[in-house]
């Protein structure tokens, strides 16, 4: 099984700008909207981003 590496959100920034305006502001508008706003305390929005830039856990690699 091959997992996508996360390296080109991380390195590239008109990937993160997608990202950002893709995903992490529709998800901060609907959070700001709803009457449960105040129960959002964080959003890990990349896992361990670091991995993707040194390379280092499963991620872009072949897990058997």
């Amino acid at each position: 099984m091959e997992f996508p590496s996360l390296t080109p959100i991380v390195t590239d920034k008109t990937k993160r700008a997608a990202l950002i305006s893709q995903v992490v502001v529709p998800i901060a508008r609907a959070v700001q909207s709803s009457p449960q706003r105040d129960h959002m305390v964080a959003w890990d929005v990349v896992n361990e981003p670091e991995w993707a830039i040194h390379g280092g856990g499963s991620l872009g690699r072949k897990i058997a």
